[in-house]
């Protein structure tokens, strides 16, 4: 059976969140790097001089996959000659004028996925990857490294067009071209509704798994 995370892209899908539903960020793009790992750690913080350089106006949102990595992150970044801030430091403000900021709390990547002008999904650069449907439900393209084994099921074609073949995922080999794609991707946004139709028509073909699930799992309680 299809993955059911399908069908939760779904439920996503049909309540997009507002790209303002998040006052805290500043003015300009955001380039939003979600559910990063320690594999990214020490392969992306120095290439974010690239992408600052080329997009001068622009806010980074870093958003460590576990909490207890944040230290590690404003270490990095403040030694490359950041000014990171944490996401309860600017907590209440109307709209922060940090350009670099380390989410430190869960629960608003779904928010974030919202304004983020790029995304980049991490855990992908030896880790296995980290869910990346809920970036196209929230009509941004994603970018990702090349180490996605955890989610071979939603890349793998089975027959039909792969995220990837239809124009609806950015593997980038190298933390390079993670910068070359994250530039690109912003640069070309297409509109989030445009995204989000293209999604569920690739959806439609791989949805039903919840259902089948929860009719065999009745035909086992009354058996």
């Amino acid at each position: 059976m299809p993955n059911i995370k399908f069908d939760l892209a779904t439920e996503l899908l049909d309540k997009p969140l507002s790209e303002h539903s998040l006052n805290a960020l500043p003015e300009g793009p955001a380039f939003l790097f979600a559910s990063v790992r320690e594999c990214e750690e020490a392969r992306l913080p120095e290439r974010l001089l690239r992408l600052t350089a080329a997009v001068p106006d622009a806010c980074i949102v870093i958003v460590p996959r576990h909490l207890h990595r944040v230290e590690e992150w404003k270490n990095r970044l403040s030694a490359l000659g950041f000014q990171p801030k944490l996401f309860r430091e600017i907590s209440g403000q109307t709209s922060s004028a940090a350009r670099v900021l380390i989410w430190d709390r869960f629960g608003d990547l779904p928010a974030l996925y919202a304004a983020a002008q790029a995304v980049f999904v991490g855990g992908s650069f030896g880790m296995g990857g980290q869910n990346f449907l809920e970036s196209l439900a929230a009509g941004r393209i994603p970018c990702i490294g090349p180490s996605a084994d955890n989610f071979l099921w939603a890349m793998d074609s089975g027959g039909l067009p792969s995220l990837e073949e239809s124009g609806l995922l950015r593997v980038a080999p190298t933390p390079e071209a993670v910068m070359d794609a994250m530039l690109e991707l912003a640069a070309s946004a297409l509109p989030r509704e445009e995204v989000r139709k293209r999604f569920r028509t690739w959806l439609e073909p791989r949805l039903g798994t919840s259902v089948r699930c929860a009719a065999l799992l009745e035909q086992a309680v009354q058996a």
